[in-house]
């Protein structure tokens, strides 16, 4: 069955309800798909948070957020702690390639603090090309400037309103297989965005430097079965191909049509057919 993936969030109730930061990949345009199979009073698990979109969007009372990149985990860490000097010390920062070029390296170098490392990878990740987040083989960041178009900063009152958020979540660095490794039960509602398979022995993916394989994929289908059967609601989203179709039978599927900006400009965007997976009726 296809669903309209919503593409008119946009002003203020974006701005009400996003995450503050610009992420390659983000369901942004699909929130109001994804939403609808939520319902209030839920714990929220998401285990490849990324920029945490639809935790943005859905505002829960608790949420379990995890990731394998740790500098995102520590960015959000920050933002939940230091909202306004963040922004502060953000907002001070020029937007040319000078700057970016300068603090890219002094991020890459790993002689910062906490507070420091979420500083930049907050203006890296607003003044990179088309919001990647990709590391070479040493784990180094090398997006390059995105040029001066890249958007303004969010507002302070955006920084304090995820900050308020963060604070009703726990976030910690974690495989996926750990996060949804604990005991379920139906308050529990899972949303699962992962990589797209990859058969390369090395790629380089929207937020960090590993690799989604087929074992892996194995391993979460297995993982929402034993979910589903402890009672737990999910939602899974990826590219509709036949080996997913094959593995998800007993579940709800759902195709939506998503853009894609393949190389940053507008003559690069092609629509992909993705499909929400989920054993929420209706």
């Amino acid at each position: 069955m296809p669903l309209s993936a919503n593409a008119s969030i946009h002003g203020e109730n974006r701005a009400r309800g996003a995450s503050v930061l610009r992420w390659a990949g983000s369901k942004n345009k699909s929130l109001g798909a994804l939403s609808r199979f939520w319902s209030n009073g839920q714990t929220y698990v998401e285990p490849f948070c990324g920029s945490a979109a639809l935790f943005f969007h859905l505002k829960p009372h608790r949420a379990y957020l995890s990731d394998l990149n740790s500098d995102l985990i520590n960015t959000f860490e920050r933002v939940r702690d230091h909202p306004e000097s963040l922004w502060n010390d953000l907002s001070a920062l020029p937007n040319d390639p000078s700057t970016y070029y300068a603090l890219r390296e002094q991020f890459n170098s790993r002689k910062l603090s906490e507070y420091q490392s979420a500083k930049i990878f907050l203006y890296l990740n607003r003044r990179c090309f088309n919001g990647l987040w990709r590391t070479n083989k040493r784990g180094q960041f090398n997006v390059p400037y995105g040029g001066e178009k890249t958007g303004s900063l969010p507002s302070l009152e955006h920084f304090k309103r995820a900050s308020a958020q963060l604070s009703l979540a726990s976030m910690k660095v974690k495989d996926f297989r750990v996060a949804l490794s604990r005991k379920w039960s139906p308050r529990h509602f899972i949303y699962v965005d992962p990589p797209y398979l990859s058969a390369r022995k090395r790629i380089f993916v929207d937020y960090n430097a590993s690799i989604f394989r087929e074992r892996d994929f194995d391993d979460l289908i297995d993982l929402l079965s034993i979910a589903d059967k402890g009672g737990a609601k999910f939602v899974l989203t990826y590219k509709d191909t036949s080996k997913l179709r094959k593995a998800c039978l007993q579940w709800n599927k759902h195709r939506i049509s998503v853009t894609r900006n393949v190389g940053g400009f507008a003559s690069s965007r092609k629509v992909d057919k993705e499909m929400i997976v989920t054993n929420v009726e209706g």
